[in-house]
């Protein structure tokens, strides 16, 4: 049997739930699983992909001798899951790409955002936005 999903507690205390997810590579076909933060399921799932990279090189210099050395940093990757099943997956989530996402819909979600102030600067204001997305009927 596979893992599909597994939860612990981080060190703040708080749960913190992970969930295998098969995506569909839009161009190939190819599926690949990844296992990514839930941090919303709903009618709109919105997970995180935690990746640490190589983000820059830093020369230290020590004894007459130069050394690079990597400098690593996360370099999240979100992935939208859309009432339709089809992910949304993106390195930065803009309001123009989200608005993409739901074109029909797309005048009353501009409208959603500006009466509750809320804009896609951070990984909150992306959850409280998909919050109220599930919440409304016109999904």
């Amino acid at each position: 049997l596979a893992i599909s999903e597994f939860r612990y507690i981080n060190t703040m205390g708080e749960p913190v739930h992970f969930r295998r997810l098969s995506v569909a590579d839009t161009k190939t076909s190819h599926i690949s699983e990844v296992f990514a933060e839930a941090i919303i399921e709903g009618k709109i799932s919105f997970y995180i992909r935690h990746q640490i990279m190589k983000v820059e090189v830093e020369n230290i210099t020590e004894d007459n001798k130069t050394y690079a050395i990597d400098v690593l940093g996360e370099k999240p990757l979100y992935y939208i899951k859309l009432p339709s099943g089809t992910y949304f997956v993106t390195g930065r989530i803009t309001r123009n790409s989200f608005l993409k996402l739901f074109p029909d819909q797309r005048k009353a979600i501009n409208m959603l955002l500006s009466k509750n102030h809320l804009n896609f600067r951070s990984k909150s204001a992306v959850q409280k936005i998909i919050e109220l997305l599930n919440r409304e009927m016109f999904l």
